[in-house]
């Protein structure tokens, strides 16, 4: 019995290197090529930009074609790299939809059109159109009350009578304190 399970985890073992190793060569190759693209090119070289990338989809296109790599194995490294779950949803679809009519061509060509989703997109944080407008308004709510109190006084005063509840959730009991408070009536800006 200890025989067959040190078997069969060896098995798994193997299985799970092999089928990693196919990923690990498609993710290396895609990292030189972005290394490529990021550092050593100047931006301006539009030659060693096209021979560069000819030559990246030239060896996926091999792998592809001699069995190296598969749908399988891109859509792994897809889903390892992309961060934005609706690219990947949308290439999931396009991989779907190429069927079991896949050639090393078009899985190149679907490989090309999502690389640019693979890595992030430099130190720019765009951030959450919401949130930052939500941020605007309280800041803005804020230096208003700043002003306000800065250029108004109040010229009269009035006693009202206010009540406040308070809630203890030791005591699980509501407190209402009542009592006579001045109340500003009338400001003048000054």
């Amino acid at each position: 019995m200890k025989l067959l399970s040190v078997l069969l985890s060896l098995c798994l073992t193997f299985n799970v290197l092999a089928a990693s190793g196919t990923v690990g060569e498609l993710e290396r190759q895609l990292d030189e090529y972005q290394y490529t693209m990021t550092v050593e090119w100047d931006q301006k070289d539009q030659a060693f930009q096209e021979r560069e990338t000819k030559a990246f989809f030239e060896k996926i296109s091999a792998a592809i074609a001699s069995g190296e790599a598969s749908k399988e194995s891109i859509l792994a490294l897809a889903e390892s790299k992309m961060k934005n779950h609706k690219a990947l949803e949308a290439l999931k679809l396009k991989m779907t939809l190429l069927g079991q009519a896949n050639s090393s061509a078009e899985l190149a060509t679907l490989l090309r059109e999502n690389s640019k989703e693979f890595y992030g997109q430099g130190a720019s944080w765009n951030g959450n159109v919401e949130m930052v407008l939500i941020g605007a308004g309280v800041i803005a709510l804020i230096g208003y009350l700043v002003w306000w109190s800065a250029n108004h006084e109040c010229v009269e005063w009035e006693e009202q009578w206010e009540c406040n509840s308070t809630y203890s959730e030791y005591y699980q009991t509501t407190t209402t304190t009542c009592g006579w408070e001045d109340v500003c009536t009338d400001y003048r800006k000054i």
